[in-house]
């Protein structure tokens, strides 16, 4: 009886445990689509109604909105040449989940490098085909200017 009980309490919990590493997943093609410079695969991981939230600034609703804060199109380029997600704390229902954690990010603009260092709350809903980045928050302290 009791075999029976924690087989079937397995066998319901799997797919929440298997959907942490699938948000896990999400989020590390998150960073590595801003390291490699790909707009469209960083953008393929948006909810279409997504909300960014940088900092102090005001929110940019819709994917269209994201993509002009991000990615101007008369703004200088950027190069990621580092981004770190240190993840706190996933928590999950099967539609939503989110993830706490800090991050550094640094870039190069214009010749110049940058460093920004902060905390971050992501949320992410379950949609067709996977999982999507619904909300993006960060808070940073001042970015600093590298050597």
């Amino acid at each position: 009886m009791r075999s029976a009980l924690l087989a079937a309490l397995l066998t319901l919990t799997a797919p929440l445990l298997a959907s942490e590493q699938d948000i896990r997943k999400v989020m590390d093609r998150y960073v590595a689509a801003w390291l490699a410079g790909d707009s469209a695969a960083v953008m393929r991981l948006l909810a279409p109604d997504a909300v960014l939230i940088p900092g102090a600034r005001p929110a940019y609703a819709g994917a269209a909105a994201i993509r002009n804060y991000w990615w101007p199109p008369d703004g200088p380029q950027i190069t990621l040449t580092r981004f770190t997600n240190e993840i706190d704390a996933i928590a999950q229902t099967a539609e939503m989940a989110t993830v706490r954690g800090t991050q550094v990010i640094e870039w190069t603009s214009g010749g110049e490098r940058w460093r920004a260092r902060g905390n971050f709350v992501t949320v992410l809903r379950r949609a067709d085909g996977g999982w999507r980045i619904a909300l993006q928050m960060a808070a940073s302290a001042p970015n600093e200017k590298l050597e």
